[in-house]
This record gives structure tokens, C-alpha cells and sequence, in this order.
């Protein structure tokens, strides 16, 4: 497949899709059904409760009621989880030590495990996200560079991510983000500009009757934090 392209070739053989895969934001966005196809599956739809069902050619397709047992295991995420994958383009994972809790890009010592940690190293020049729901129901969103970076003045951050966040978690508040993003960026700025030596202290907004705090600790330029 070719980004722009709405034609597949699958073992020599090309085929007119009715949709291109498209290149956004650094990622490629393919469409599912062809590349299942293009795979050897077989792929269906079940209107009636919303599921793309795909299985092997070849072998009998799945029955309904396991393949909605499945969905809605899936769909077990909390709805912070939900909205937050929704509003940053994400896949959050449940933590493997920590029942309840659920993480993306987070890892010991300060980098995610293989292959994120090479993706983030690979553009080290640009800062990345960690993302945590706790235990206790709190939504943390990290703008960071990597650990191996000498000097973070030449790094990029890119603080779009929590002004997402608020969009999706504050709908009618729009009014207040301004003097939130513009103290974000001052948060950032006094640690890039001083190579991480000094922080600037803790910042409480209100939204909603709901603390939301921006600050700046480890290898963050700006964290967000709330409790829904």
C-alpha cells in the first residue's frame, strides 16, 4: 500500500480500495479491512452490536456471542482510560503490578522497555508523553524528553497533549485553557532554559469544581494531574 494511493497489491495482484492510507502526525494509518484481507482473513460486520469480525480463511467464523464476550472484556478500560486514548491517539495498558492502574510510555529507570524506548532515543530532539490513571482515579499526562538528552535546550516540546486532555475531560471550560496552556509553557520554559536545574513551583487551576495541577519534576518539562 501506498500513503495516498486507494489501490492494494497483495502477491502481484492489485486491487482499487475505496480509501488511502493516510500519513499523520508522524504515524501511518491504514485501512483495517484490506490489510486484513491482504492477510488472508475474512472480515465481517455486526451492525446490531457495532463489532468488525475478522477470522482465517478457511475456517468457520467465530461464533456471535464469544466474539462479544471478547469486545466486551476489551471494553473493561474505565471511561478516564477511554477518553484519554480517544483524545491523545493512544493505547493505554493495564500495569502489570498495579491493579486498577493503567499506563502508556511509562518504564524504569525513565524510558519505556523495547520498542518505545528506541523510538523516543531515535527522536530525542522532541519531547513524548507519558500517560497514568492510578489506582486511585488520578490522570496524569507528561510532556518529556528523553533521559539520555546532555541538554534539553535542544529539544522540542510539544505541550498540544494537555490542552487535549482538558478538551476532553473540561468540554465548556474552553474559556479558562488559555491562562492554563500559557502557564504550562512558562512551567516548561524555566526548566529547558535552565537544563532542567530549576523548576518552577506547582500551579492549581479549577475547572469544573475540580483541582487541576500543572508542575514540573524528573524528566518532565510539564505534567498535568486531576482527578476526574
Amino acid at each position: 500500500m501506498v500513503i495516498g494511493k486507494k489501490q492494494i497489491v497483495t502477491n502481484g495482484r492489485a486491487k482499487a480500495i475505496d480509501v488511502a492510507p493516510v500519513l499523520r502526525s508522524s504515524r501511518t494509518f491504514l485501512p483495517a479491512r484490506y490489510v486484513a484481507e491482504g492477510l488472508g482473513f475474512n472480515v465481517d460486520w455486526d451492525p446490531v452490536n457495532r463489532i468488525v469480525i475478522c477470522w482465517p480463511e478457511g475456517e468457520p467464523k467465530p461464533a456471535l456471542k464469544e466474539v462479544v464476550r471478547k469486545a466486551v472484556e476489551f471494553n473493561g478500560k474505565p471511561e478516564a482510560v477511554k477518553k484519554l486514548e480517544s483524545a491523545l491517539g493512544i493505547v493505554m495498558e493495564a500495569s502489570k503490578n498495579d491493579a486498577g492502574r493503567w499506563i502508556y510510555n511509562m518504564g524504569a529507570p525513565y524510558l519505556p522497555p523495547e520498542p518505545a524506548r528506541s523510538e523516543i532515543i531515535k527522536n530525542k530532539d522532541k519531547s513524548y508523553i507519558c500517560v497514568d490513571y492510578d489506582t486511585s482515579g488520578y490522570v496524569w499526562v507528561n510532556i518529556r524528553w528523553a533521559s539520555v538528552v546532555p541538554d534539553i535546550n535542544t529539544v522540542t516540546y510539544d505541550l498540544s497533549p494537555i490542552e487535549k486532555t482538558l478538551r476532553a475531560f473540561f468540554p465548556g471550560q474552553e474559556a479558562k485553557f488559555p491562562a492554563i496552556m500559557a502557564k504550562a509553557r512558562e512551567i516548561a520554559e524555566v526548566c529547558k532554559k535552565s537544563n532542567r536545574f530549576k523548576r518552577a513551583g506547582c500551579v492549581t487551576f479549577y475547572l469544573n469544581g475540580c483541582e487541576v495541577t500543572l508542575s514540573s519534576m524528573e524528566f518532565d518539562f510539564v505534567s498535568l494531574d486531576f482527578k476526574p
